[in-house]
């Protein structure tokens, strides 16, 4: 009898154990850019728990960096990234579903650099611009840093933009 009570017990707690370890792991991603090139790092882990409360590591982080077409194109291989939380989010059911997010400062990005990873046609026109002497290396990777928005760059910032937009 008493070893027939303790299957049970062992049974129910092994079920709920294997439930709670189904319904609450997550894989954890967080994302960042850097403010200098807009290259993303995602870092990714497993945990158990509840996201944003209390939840143990299952595995080891690990990380994934994109580098974008302008850091390739204009900054040297000792650019030090200048890191900042873009978004935080769990995914569910063994990652594959999205569970929400959590949101940073680092999201915004420079217009002038996601066009020139997406447009060849901008490439050339900054290429062109470059070549003419009408544009230097470092002002365009001043008007691509973060602090762009914030300073006098700003200005010439919405001058090229609106150049390109013209031709």
């Amino acid at each position: 009898m008493a070893s027939r009570t303790r299957k049970r017990l062992l049974t129910i707690g092994g079920s709920v154990l294997i439930v709670v370890v189904l319904l609450l792991n997550y894989k954890q991603r967080n994302s960042y850019y850097c403010q200098d090139c807009w290259s993303r790092k995602d870092v990714y882990q497993w945990r158990l728990g509840l996201w944003m409360d209390t939840s143990i590591p299952l595995t080891p982080t690990w990380e994934r960096v994109t580098e974008t077409r302008f850091h390739q194109d204009f900054l040297s291989t000792e650019h030090v990234h200048n890191w900042i939380f873009a978004q935080g989010s769990p995914y569910y059911f063994f990652g594959t579903t999205w569970g929400g997010c959590a949101i940073g400062a680092g999201r915004h990005s420079s217009e002038v650099c996601e066009m020139y990873d997406s447009d060849p046609e901008f490439r050339a026109f900054i290429q062109t611009k470059l070549h003419d002497g009408s544009l230097t290396k470092s002002n365009l990777v001043a008007l691509v840093s973060s602090s762009a928005s914030q300073n006098a760059f700003q200005k010439e910032e919405q001058t090229l933009l609106d150049s390109f937009y013209r031709k």
